[in-house]
């Protein structure tokens, strides 16, 4: 009891202070990209290059900014405690918050347009999606028993795995591969994922690489999308989105030949960083 009246003094509570009660969620938060997303070299690239103050509401939503997303952004309000069930055993005030458990909440942080910041500071927003991950899970699941949560927090993890879970994504997707005479098709599709593959950073994508004897590796198919500047607008405008959507596989061919093929998935707009979730040979008998 001492321990929360001391913790609720503090001027500005941290999220560190919830693991000795809720160790399981702390240990899984302290392994999380919301614990680095503030820190984290991706983000702090690009906010070297454009400090919006806005981002900061997402990225750094405390007092606390490299403590990222805390404890204290989700479940701490005026005092009080929000979560899914309340035992009333809790040595603090709790109540329910049934918002927590639905997609909705996630779209806080997790869709939204491009924002154009005038001068003196004011912001407007386009009608230009920068993330719409919301958007997306709304359009193909959009069933309650397939939120956000249950699939980013199954069992009730707090680890929120997603685009940095490499083994959990390679998971998520496959390639198949068939023969259509001097042809190779590559068939990919997602298995399991509620929205657009890749969603979150406009610049995420994959690509498909093929390498032979004879040559290096070549970028041979690309799903992502492709903005341009839009000096009407200030901000930047969609001009093609080939990103793979639920229940709709893509695909490529290429000339049968011998040949080593890779599917990556990149983070940026360049060629790195990335990382490998599917690779294999081709060959075929004479």
């Amino acid at each position: 009891m001492w321990g929360f009246i001391l913790w609720a003094a503090a001027a500005t509570p941290s999220g560190s202070d919830c693991i000795a009660c809720h160790p399981k969620q702390g240990e899984d938060w302290l392994t999380s990209r919301h614990r680095v997303s503030w820190s984290n070299t991706l983000f702090q690239d690009d906010f070297q290059q454009e400090p919006l103050p806005l981002c900061e509401g997402c990225h750094a939503p405390t007092e606390r900014k490299m403590e990222g997303v805390s404890c204290i952004h989700c479940h701490l309000q005026e005092g009080v405690i929000l979560a899914t069930t309340v035992s009333g055993l809790a040595p603090h005030p709790s109540r329910v918050a049934p918002r927590l458990s639905t997609s909705a909440f996630c779209a806080d942080c997790h869709d939204f347009n491009f924002a154009v910041v005038h001068p003196g500071g004011q912001i407007s927003w386009t009608e230009e999606p920068m993330q719409s991950t919301f958007r997306e899970w709304s359009l193909w699941s959009g069933a309650p028993s397939r939120s956000c949560q249950s699939c980013h927090m199954q069992d009730g993890g707090h680890r929120f795995p997603g685009a940095h879970d490499t083994e959990w994504l390679a998971e998520s997707i496959t390639v198949t591969l068939t023969r259509h005479h001097d042809r190779v098709r590559f068939i990919v599709e997602t298995h399991d994922i509620g929205h657009a593959f890749p969603t979150g950073d406009l610049f995420r994508h994959l690509t498909v690489q093929i390498k032979t004897d004879e040559q290096p590796w070549l970028e041979v198919a690309w799903f992502g999308r492709r903005f341009v500047d839009d000096a009407a607008s200030q901000t930047k405008r969609l001009v093609t989105d080939s990103r793979i959507f639920p229940g709709q596989p893509v695909w490529v061919d290429v000339p049968a030949a011998p040949l080593q093929w890779q599917l990556r998935y990149h983070y940026t707009q360049s060629e790195a960083p990335w990382v490998l979730l599917r690779e294999g040979a081709v060959s075929f008998p004479d």
